[in-house]
């Protein structure tokens, strides 16, 4: 027979996944309402749950599985939402709407965040799940904004503040995402005195010649995959911008077939988010830096661009806006 544990184990995997769907539900419904205190909060738990439940690494999805399922996808096809992970679905839920709230930087930093491997605590989630009960209400009238800010649900952190943070701000991969960030942000390779203006001159690739190399390599006549272009494109970036130095954990547009790269959906999410940012610095860089490794990988008339412009119009709007800005 079943044993018990086993029969524990999958009696909580089926409750965390109900909670994870009445968080989710709670999120749309509140947002729909314009209350964004309380959905961007129960987007943020939706993911938190989530990233437990899909934790293993066997139950993601790697960056050529998204876009293999996007090459096999007809335009008559229905939603692919199903097509990569679940945890990946929430963070995105959790950064568009942080963005919504004005926050478009929490979003950002919840995507590199998760990107990078960053861990989220479940038990922190039964924390904040007390509600306050009636003598406490009484006690702290007057000076407890839970009881007002809350949708209902009876959870501590709901509503309090403008924007929740599901992520940690004390691990180290969040340490070590900021630190590259202000890197990036500090490091500007034009100011360098070591190099000559020739020297830096001939390092320094134009938008004309990226323009240039992009005709050639998703032009009707090129037969190269999706694969191919960007690698070529990495290579021609490599060689005219050798001085430009971006860390590991910001190249979200790079495929190294890990589990942990973004779906199409969600590099279109991620540009919008670092673009629009009002810190701007290394958030505006990264942004501008991404988008020949973006235009070789998502050209306008490949199936994978026609796919994401009819499904995704607004996130694919925002691409065709940078990309036009920018080269």
């Amino acid at each position: 027979g079943r044993s018990e544990s086993v029969n524990r184990h999958e009696s909580t995997i089926t409750s965390l996944q109900e909670l994870r769907a009445a968080h989710e539900l709670a999120g749309k419904t509140l947002r729909d309402g314009g209350s964004n205190r309380q959905a961007v909060f129960h987007f943020g738990m939706a993911w938190k749950i989530c990233h437990w439940l899909d934790r293993s690494a066997s139950a993601r999805c790697t960056a050529r599985e998204h876009l293999s399922n996007i090459d096999n996808t007809k335009d008559d096809a229905s939603d692919d939402s199903t097509k990569y992970c679940q945890e990946w679905k929430s963070v995105g839920d959790y950064a568009q709407m942080a963005e919504l709230s004005g926050f478009p930087e929490v979003g950002v930093l919840a995507l590199l965040f998760c990107r990078a491997g960053g861990q989220l605590n479940l038990s922190e989630t039964a924390e904040v799940e007390t509600e306050t009960t009636p003598s406490d209400k009484t006690e702290n009238e007057g000076t407890s904004t839970s009881s007002t800010a809350g949708c209902g649900c009876g959870m501590a952190e709901c509503g309090i503040s403008p924007c929740f943070i599901a992520f940690p701000t004390s691990s180290s991969v969040f340490d070590m995402v900021l630190q590259d960030l202000d890197e990036i942000n500090t490091n500007n390779p034009h100011q360098q005195t070591t190099k000559s203006k020739s020297d830096r001159a001939s390092s320094t690739v134009t938008a004309l010649e990226i323009l240039n190399q992009l005709a050639v390599i998703s032009g009707k006549s090129s037969k190269l995959t999706n694969g191919d272009r960007f690698y070529t494109m990495q290579q021609f970036m490599n060689e005219r911008t050798n001085h430009i130095e971006i860390p590991s954990t910001l190249r979200f547009w790079e495929d190294k077939n890990s589990s942990n790269n973004l779906h199409p959906v969600l590099l279109l999410l991620l540009l919008k988010l670092l673009y629009s940012s009002p810190i701007s610095g290394s958030f505006l860089k990264l942004a501008c830096y991404s988008i020949p490794y973006l235009s070789a990988m998502l050209p306008f008339s490949s199936p994978e661009g026609r796919h994401l412009a009819m499904k995704y119009k607004s996130h694919w709007a925002y691409y065709v806006f940078i990309r036009s800005v920018v080269l």
